[in-house]
C-alpha cells in the first residue's frame, strides 16, 4: 500500500485524475504520518497470490483453462497466456496486485517458454505512474511472440493505453469501453500552510552549490493553483512534464502510426470504442476473450518465435 501511495503522491502521472483523486485521502493521511487502512498490511506477497490477483490463466490448444496460483501449470504446446492489467499501473507490487516490474518478468518468461505461443493482455485501467508505463511497455515491445490487448467492459487510459499501444492488436468488447487519455501531469501538494497552522515551521537549507536542487518544484509553489497559465509553472512544464509527455506521444505514434494529432487524440481526450476505432486507437471492437485468444493464435502462425 505505501509503495502505491508513494508513486501516486510523487510520481509523474499518466492517469485519469478522477482515478487519482480516489486515493488522495489515503495519500494525505500517509504524508501526515497517520495510519492508512488496508486489509493487506504487507509489502511482499507470494507469487501465487499475485498470479491469482492478476487473473493469470493459460488456455491450452484443446480449450482447457489452467489458472496459475490455483492449479499446477505444466507447459503444453499451443498455450496462450492471459494476464490482467487492472487498476493503477504501478512499478512495484501493491495491495496484493502485481506491479510493472513483476509483470514484465512474467512476460519475459512467457517469451522464453516454447510452449506458449502468445499473450492476451486483458486491460481495465485508468493509467498510473509514467515510469511504470515505460517499464512494462518496453517489455511488451521486446516480445518476440504476439500480444493482443483486450478492453472489455472497462478502459485503457493514459499509461494503460501506452502499454496497450505496444501490443500487436488492440481490441475492445463493447461500445462503451473507453480508450485514450494520452497525456501527462504532475500533482504537487504544498503542505506549508497546514504545517504552520499546526505550529510547525519547516526550514529547508540547501548546500551552497545546490542552487538547482528542487528548483522546479520551489518555483511551481509560487504559482496560483487555479491558473494553469501562471508563469511560475513554466519551468516545471517545459523541463519536466512536456519532455515526458512528448516521449509518451512518440511511443504511441511509433507503435501505432495511424494515430494522428487530431480531435484531441494526443491532447488527453478519452474516446468510446467507435470513435477510438475511427482515430486508429484500436483495431476492432465487439470482441471477446475467445476472439482475442484466436487472434493471438493466428498471429503466432504468421511470425516466427
Amino acid at each position: 500500500m505505501t509503495g502505491l501511495l508513494h508513486e501516486l503522491a510523487f510520481g509523474i502521472m499518466a492517469m485519469r485524475p478522477d482515478a487519482v483523486d480516489a486515493w488522495m485521502p489515503q495519500v494525505k493521511a500517509l504524508l501526515n504520518g497517520q495510519a492508512v487502512a488496508n486489509t493487506k498490511n504487507k509489502d511482499k506477497y507470494a507469487e501465487a497470490e499475485l498470479m491469482m490477483e492478476a487473473g493469470l490463466t493459460f488456455f491450452c490448444a484443446d480449450g482447457r483453462r489452467v489458472m496459475a496460483g490455483v492449479e499446477q501449470v505444466t507447459p503444453e504446446s499451443g498455450m496462450v497466456a492471459v494476464l490482467n492489467l487492472s487498476g493503477p499501473v504501478m512499478k512495484n507490487d501493491y495491495c496484493g496486485a502485481p506491479g510493472a516490474a513483476r509483470m514484465s518478468q512474467w512476460l519475459a518468461d512467457f517469451d522464453a517458454t516454447d510452449e506458449i505461443v502468445g499473450v492476451v493482455l486483458n486491460v481495465d485501467s485508468p493509467g498510473g505512474n509514467g515510469n511504470a508505463m515505460n517499464m512494462l511497455a518496453n517489455q511488451v515491445e521486446r516480445m518476440r511472440k504476439p500480444m493482443v490487448s483486450l478492453v472489455s467492459h472497462g478502459m485503457a487510459c493514459s499509461a494503460a493505453y501506452g502499454v496497450a499501444s505496444a501490443c500487436d492488436l488492440i481490441m475492445t468488447g463493447g461500445p462503451m469501453d473507453e480508450v485514450g487519455s494520452i497525456g501527462t501531469y504532475v500533482r504537487l501538494m504544498d503542505w506549508s500552510a497546514a504545517d504552520e497552522k499546526d505550529g510547525l515551521k519547516v526550514h529547508e537549507i540547501y548546500a551552497t552549490r545546490s542552487t538547482a536542487k528542487n528548483a522546479l518544484v520551489r518555483e511551481a509553489f509560487k504559482a496560483d493553483p487555479k491558473n494553469q497559465d501562471d508563469k511560475h509553472y513554466k519551468a516545471i512544464r517545459e523541463e519536466y512534464i512536456d519532455p515526458f509527455n512528448e516521449s509518451f506521444i512518440a511511443r504511441v505514434q511509433a507503435n501505432r502510426p495511424g494515430v494522428k494529432d487530431e480531435a484531441g487524440v494526443l491532447s488527453g481526450k478519452v474516446f468510446f470504442s467507435a470513435e477510438a476505432l475511427k482515430h486508429g486507437l484500436i483495431d476492432s471492437t465487439g470482441e471477446t476473450l475467445e476472439s482475442a485468444i484466436a487472434a493471438v493464435r493466428n498471429l503466432a502462425t504468421k511470425q516466427p518465435n
